[in-house]
């Protein structure tokens, strides 16, 4: 049995695979035509614009980026709950810094009010970034324990009070 799957390079021809991987990543038509890998008129480009193997290309390409944006964002779920939970808690954190020798060394992030609100503005957008993408028992039965509610509903309470920061 054939395999439908045919490598980029082979789905369309070079310059048309360019300019598709360029407009998927968001460079617009005549940015795209004037590539000097591309190197065609606004004309043919409008013209591969038509062409509905050029389009699915493209359709296919941003998905692909789409996907793994969010497999890299899921990849962070319990990262980002820590965050928020040791924010929550006033907790400094510890990370290790490799140093341009290739030396590492450990440094504590403090309070700064600017760090942990960038920290929790990215935490707070994992989180509702990936939770549609969890899987099921994740979800529904087996919330995770780091942001778990309570019956005092302090979860929904920083969450509330960090919307407030953005």
């Amino acid at each position: 049995m054939i395999d439908d799957y045919a490598a980029p390079s082979v789905r369309l021809p070079p310059r048309k695979e360019r300019a598709a991987q360029l407009i998927a990543k968001g460079s617009k038509q005549t940015e795209a035509a004037r590539d000097e890998q591309v190197h065609v008129t606004k004309q043919t480009m409008g013209t591969w614009m038509k062409d509905p193997e050029f389009k699915k290309r493209i359709d296919e390409l941003r998905t692909n980026s789409t996907t793994q944006a969010e497999e890299i964002l899921s990849d962070h779920y319990t990262d980002a709950a820590r965050v928020l939970v040791e924010i929550m808690l006033g907790k400094t954190t510890v990370v290790t810094k490799t140093n341009d020798d290739g030396s590492t060394e450990t440094v504590e992030l403090g309070l700064d009010s600017k760090l942990v609100s960038s920290r929790l503005k990215a935490a707070l957008f994992i989180l509702e970034r990936t939770k549609n993408n969890l899987p099921k028992g994740v979800q529904s039965s087996k919330k995770l324990s780091s942001i778990e509610e309570d019956d005092s509903g302090e979860y929904e309470d920083i969450v509330k009070r960090a919307r407030k920061i953005k």
